[in-house]
């Protein structure tokens, strides 16, 4: 099999040619005057999974200036710490999105040679008969299954107005098919909680893992519900990325938030302090960038610069700014906060406020990618994905590292996922810890 590539070939339909050609023994590749074979193409891609995280890099680096496409390509993979050995199913079919593919039944099965797909669905036989509609659940269903986990569910990319999708996939089920998701952050930390699963065999024996594939593509997943959504704040940024000086946030709610009362006997967060830590830690799912890195989670020796950065962020929030226009009914701060004055930094100068708001500021931007600030009937705090609304239920799935977000569907037959959710106070299990007390009912959703 001989493939002529032109020099200037895009790397996205470079990335289709050596997808349609992956099969194939015999391989010869040209590129301007020049030939290789695959070998050195597949060993030269081997190499930088393997050694790439102990080759430096430019933090500053354009992506544009390797691949056409910001997904799936060595660049990418380098900063994030990917190897053969640690890529999961659910970031390998979700990184190919933007591949093309004649037949979308090759989302899934141009891959399956792959060391993620080895690893955890070995036995997986191309079958072009089904539909690419089976095709997908299939692999959902088997990633769910093998893991006894729900990661894949936070790669589902929906957006519920959309009235003509391509295909006639069931809300729980990702969207090979398509590249224009909207991602969300929720990737980078899934990995850090046990909201389902909770520290100890005890709670994980109380909670059983189940889900059972029921007719019509429907996800039976066991769980309970822990919450409701009561408000939500869409975050936006107007300006770039890289803007001088830094764009600042648009919080834009339909109504306006209660406050936070910081001497309220009830409810989770008590107390100012409790208050600023919920506040600083759900804008960022308790994690916190290192030196260009942003799937870190915050550990407990930083906690307190993260609380400081995020105060700094708050004043520097209040300062007022004829840069940035604000849109109607949009805000610069956070909805909710027990005062608009406090808190405040102490003896602290310019020059400090703007390493530490600066910082903050992108942490925002890099963590709610595709998320939205809610809080719950019962004042919990924390972040959803696509477009959570009021009423949908926050619920908790067993075996899950994180809460989802159901919808229930119009005559209460059954529910539509939402996406997934932090909420603050109860990644890590404490929520399982008041199972067995009765404070919830244990159920099976059905998910359409």
């Amino acid at each position: 099999m001989e493939l002529a590539i032109p020099v200037s070939l895009p790397a996205m339909v470079l990335s289709r040619v050596i997808q349609e050609a992956y099969f194939s023994g015999d391989v010869l590749f040209f590129y301007g005057n020049g030939t290789t074979t695959y070998a050195p193409l597949y060993f030269a891609a081997d190499w930088v999974l393997v050694n790439g995280t102990k080759v430096g890099y430019n933090k500053t680096y354009d992506p544009a200036d390797y691949s056409s496409s910001m997904c799936f390509n060595i660049m990418k993979m380098r900063p994030d710490n990917w190897t053969r050995e640690n890529q999961s199913l659910d970031s390998l079919l979700d990184g190919c999105k933007r591949f093309g593919a004649t037949n979308l039944r090759d989302k899934v099965y141009a891959l399956m040679h792959l060391p993620a797909f080895k690893r955890e669905y070995p036995d997986i036989k191309p079958n072009y008969r089904v539909s690419v509609e089976e095709a997908y659940v299939d692999v959902t269903m088997v990633s769910i299954r093998r893991n006894k986990d729900f990661v894949i569910l936070t790669r589902v990319d929906r957006e519920l107005g959309d009235q003509t999708p391509v295909l006639q996939l069931p809300s729980w089920v990702p969207r090979w098919n398509r590249g224009d998701e909207t991602s969300s952050a929720s990737t980078t930390w899934y990995k850090f909680y046990a909201a389902g699963k909770g520290k100890s065999s005890a709670e994980s024996s109380s909670a059983p893992f189940s889900a059972e594939l029921l007719s019509g593509h429907r996800l039976q997943v066991a769980g309970f519900e822990f919450d409701k959504v009561e408000d939500v704040a869409e975050l936006t940024f107007i300006r770039g990325y890289n803007a001088t000086p830094p764009a600042k946030p648009h919080f834009s709610s339909l109504r306006p938030w209660k406050r936070y009362d910081p001497n309220s006997e009830t409810g989770p967060y008590a107390t100012a302090p409790a208050i600023i830590d919920a506040y600083a830690m759900t804008m960022t799912a308790m994690c916190r960038e290192f030196e260009g890195f942003y799937a870190l989670h915050c550990a407990p020796e930083n906690e307190d610069h993260h609380r400081s950065d995020f105060v700094a962020w708050l004043q520097w929030l209040r300062r007022p700014d004829t840069e940035e226009y604000l849109r109607e009914g949009d805000s610069h701060y956070p909805p909710g906060l027990y005062s608009d004055e406090k808190p405040f930094l102490n003896d602290t100068t310019d020059e400090e406020l703007e390493v530490f708001y600066s910082r903050y500021n992108r942490m925002v931007r890099m963590y709610n990618l595709g998320r939205r600030l809610i809080r719950t009937r019962n004042d919990y705090l924390g972040t959803g994905s696509h477009e959570p609304q009021m009423g949908d239920l926050i619920c908790i799935f067993f075996g899950s590292a994180v809460p989802f977000i159901l919808r229930p569907r119009e005559g209460g037959n059954g529910f539509i996922l939402v996406g997934d959710a932090y909420i603050h106070g109860i990644m890590n299990g404490e929520a399982l810890e008041t199972l067995d007390n009765g404070k919830f009912t244990k159920r099976n959703f059905v998910i359409h």
